[in-house]
């Protein structure tokens, strides 16, 4: 039995020219076979096009980009057709396959063309390799032609059971797990990915009650391809406390994992002005949403956008933190910290903003907007 993937959208994919004509099925057949021979229709994380060998079988360690679409190109009739390309796998190794994720190209590679992103659920250290199939149906005019790519899932390199996979709660880690150079302690946490600054230099994770920042994902920029926001994912690192935030440091695996039975997707959580004097230390990380912000500005002062800086907004009689962290942006730009002050410093006269994103931690509770959609500025009635 074949499981198909579920998924409807359908993207630019790539253009083929094809010198073919004729009409009814012959044709349409003709194209069908064309799209299929793309020859980057699957890729590896390596760059390398997933191949078909008679009586072998290509052995996957990493994920797989999928083309969504092909559009080839008939010279002698001057026409396009769009064809669509579905993913199937055999219900046989169904455990093996994560939820088949939609992405708007493939990073480092092609851009601007939108693929699946197949993640394996590798066997674990020590057991045997899987043998499993990835089948590309192309669908046009209504008829369908397949092709099956025979693969081999290799087991993982480490066994990483021995690294203790701790609730995003924690507040001292585990005694007895391996630790880093330094004697910290490697643990793995698993939640869903809410924000990321834009250099990855900090990411959020979310179990649907708390949350924790893992810090210098960039230093693994291999890792990034795998994961965007939404996504339930399962990092590892060292666990670590910083201004009494707790933090995942210098993360060394990250992987898509399928969210248990009793996960939650995250929603934020309402905190007024009477809740913020009874935050504690653990609600870093959390989504949160506050309306009625105005903006101080005697205690923010002068405005420098050049590094990190923190504004001061009004909530009720409060004075509270906004902190912009510069990696926020590209290297040398300001553009999405300068969207974020102008909303802050338009709050007033009656105006206010409603922020909704993460609640940060340093000696204190802050807000963090990272993207600039996380304020709105609310005019006045």
């Amino acid at each position: 039995m074949i499981r198909q993937f579920k998924l409807a959208t359908i993207g630019v994919g790539l253009l083929l020219s094809i010198g073919l004509t004729g009409c009814g099925n012959a044709a349409t057949e003709a194209f069908l076979e064309q799209a299929l021979a793309t020859p980057t229709l699957a890729i590896k994380n390596n760059g390398q096009s997933l191949e078909v060998y008679e009586n072998s079988r290509e052995q996957i360690d990493g994920v797989i980009f999928l083309l969504r679409s092909v559009t080839v190109y008939d010279e002698k009739k001057d026409v396009e057709h769009e064809v669509v390309i579905s993913w199937a796998y055999p219900d046989e190794t169904a455990e093996y396959w994560n939820e088949l994720k939609e992405r708007d190209e493939i990073p480092t590679l092609i851009s601007n063309t939108p693929i699946y992103l197949a993640a394996p659920i590798f066997p674990k250290f020590g057991e045997d390799p899987v043998d499993s199939e990835l089948i590309a149906t192309a669908t046009l005019d209504g008829l369908t032609k397949s092709k099956t790519y025979p693969i081999t899932l290799l087991p993982e390199i480490a066994d990483y059971s021995e690294v203790p996979l701790i609730p995003l709660n924690t507040v001292n880690p585990p005694e007895g797990g391996p630790t880093d150079t330094y004697g910290g302690t490697i643990v793995r946490v698993q939640g869903y990915l809410t924000r990321h600054m834009l250099d990855w230099d900090s990411a959020y994770l979310h179990d649907g009650t708390t949350g924790i920042n893992l810090y210098k994902l960039s230093y693994t920029p291999e890792l990034l391809s795998l994961i965007a926001v939404g996504d339930y994912i399962e990092a590892m690192g060292t666990f670590a406390r910083y201004g009494g935030m707790r933090q995942l440091s210098y993360i060394t695996r990250i992987i898509l994992v399928n969210p248990g039975p009793t996960s939650t997707e995250p929603t934020p959580t309402i905190v007024t002005e009477a809740d913020w004097p009874n935050l504690v230390a653990g609600d870093d990380g959390k989504l949160v949403t506050v309306t009625g912000l105005t903006f101080d500005a005697v205690a923010t002062g002068d405005i420098i956008l050049g590094g990190h800086f923190t504004f001061y907004m009004k909530l009720g009689a409060l004075s509270i933190k906004v902190y912009l962290n510069y990696h926020n942006d590209v290297n040398g730009t300001t553009i999405r910290r300068q969207a974020i002050a102008d909303v802050l410093t338009a709050a007033v006269d009656g105006a206010t903003v409603t922020f909704t994103g993460v609640l940060g931690w340093y000696n204190g509770p802050q807000l963090l907007p990272i993207p600039p959609s996380d304020v709105t500025l609310v005019p006045a009635a």
